[in-house]
């Protein structure tokens, strides 16, 4: 009883106490705890996290500069998948990876796959995401027009980006619904 209110976290037992608490079998505990915080305390923490989360990925994508495998990134974007959605303007959550769009004809053969596919729960929306590595030029690497090194100045988009933007359409054009309902 004397040590059941004390709980000491230093510096070098954080990331174990931490660890504990994200794989406690019971979680009620803990929430009973972050129920007791203040909002204020609920965002800081939610901030931590989400910085951590950030750094995280910005550090494999460093790491991971000159790697070329399709796969690879597959995979970074499944296991993160949470960076993605980040760059839409309401929730999306993952539904699929490779998924199959439809298109295929009786031979077996033209059938389209997707990279990513995300959803919104609410609205239903779907979002086909298109991977590219580090080594895809996306742009050409010369300007189009404006002055070096200023607002003015624009790319042209190489064969790439406009691939990518084509194949995204002929899976929206594809799109077997049965296929992405979960």
């Amino acid at each position: 009883d004397l040590f059941e209110n004390y709980f000491s976290v230093t510096d070098k037992n954080l990331a174990d106490v931490l660890s504990k608490i994200a794989n406690m079998q019971s979680k009620d505990v803990f929430i009973t705890g972050l129920e007791k915080l203040s909002p204020d305390d609920l965002v800081n923490i939610g901030n931590l996290v989400n910085t951590t989360k950030i750094t995280s990925i910005i550090k494999k994508w460093n790491e991971n500069k000159t790697n070329f495998d399709e796969e690879f990134w597959q995979k970074l974007f499944q296991d993160y998948s949470w960076i993605l959605s980040q760059i839409f303007a309401c929730p999306y959550l993952k539904i699929g990876e490779k998924t199959y769009c439809g298109g295929k004809e009786d031979d077996n053969k033209g059938g389209v796959l997707g990279d990513l596919q995300y959803q919104n729960d609410l609205t239903g929306n779907i979002a086909f995401i298109e991977i590219k590595t580090p080594k895809d030029n996306i742009l050409i690497g010369e300007k189009y027009r404006g002055e070096q090194g200023r607002e003015n100045m624009v790319f042209s988009m190489n064969k790439e980006l406009t691939g990518s933007i084509n194949q995204v359409l002929n899976q929206n054009g594809n799109i077997n619904l049965k296929c992405l309902e979960y």
